[in-house]
């Protein structure tokens, strides 16, 4: 019975688990605020912590565990060694569409790309997406700050690649280190917009604004969009706690 009832435990429940534990009081015991809290619910049942919600020993030996599977990612892994995930996750939305200079294009906010959204999402990778035309507020915004980004000639850019995978704390953001050429910058990008944009455009190159590493970078395939500029992407603002490769 023990081992159906460790099947049934979620991967939320275990990030409750570890974060609490490893960033909370200190104390060893859970954070909890509501009785019926779901993910504590399963982990008393799995015998990780007790009716008080402290640690039990099989829940210290859980910890231990995820913290061994921990270490490599927060230290990073080269991004070639990275195994892709079956599934593209977190695209959930909301993503609104428009046209740009009688373009379509898709975006989050944090992510635009040029294209239809039905084709864009109806890959088996991507799954459904909430997808809503965007109010003349938002076409206005996108044009305003979009438009110069794909279309400048004037803005210095660099070539940054793909080069560390970190995962800073267990259940939170995934980040991709892209370095210059010259190692004098590095980026931080959310990973799920990098294999997003793998997925859809192999050959996309990124290309950031020249000693701005703040400054949103323009995704790249010849021949395509504006002068081969077919999206751009937001970099993680402020950094996470993560050493600078």
């Amino acid at each position: 019975m023990a081992k159906e009832i460790k099947h049934m435990l979620k991967r939320e429940d275990l990030v409750l688990l570890y974060n609490h534990i490893k960033f909370g009081d200190g104390k060893g015991k859970l954070d909890v605020e509501d009785p019926g809290d779901e993910s504590a619910a399963r982990l008393v049942a799995a015998g990780f912590v007790d009716g008080l919600y402290f640690l039990t020993d099989e829940g210290h030996n859980a910890i231990k565990q995820i913290d061994k599977k921990m270490q490599p990612l927060k230290a990073g892994i080269p991004f070639e060694e990275r195994k892709p995930k079956r599934r593209i996750e977190g695209l959930e939305g909301p993503w609104v569409t428009g046209t740009l200079k009688s373009k379509p294009y898709l975006s989050d906010g944090c992510l635009f790309l040029l294209g239809n959204a039905k084709k864009i999402f109806a890959k088996k990778e991507l799954g459904k997406a909430a997808v809503n035309v965007g109010t003349g507020d938002v076409r206005q915004a996108i044009s305003r700050t979009i438009l110069p980004v794909l279309t400048s000639k004037k803005v210095k850019r660099v070539l940054v690649n793909p080069a560390l995978f970190v995962v800073p704390r267990f259940g939170g953001i995934e980040i991709v280190w892209a370095i210059a050429k010259e190692k004098r910058m590095s980026i931080a990008l959310q990973a799920k917009y990098v294999d997003l944009i793998r997925l859809l455009y192999p050959s996309a190159t990124f290309h950031a604004v020249k000693n701005d590493p703040e400054g949103p970078l323009t995704i790249r395939v010849t021949n395509k969009g504006f002068g081969g500029n077919i999206g751009a992407i937001m970099p993680v603002r402020p950094a996470p706690e993560v050493i600078r490769p």
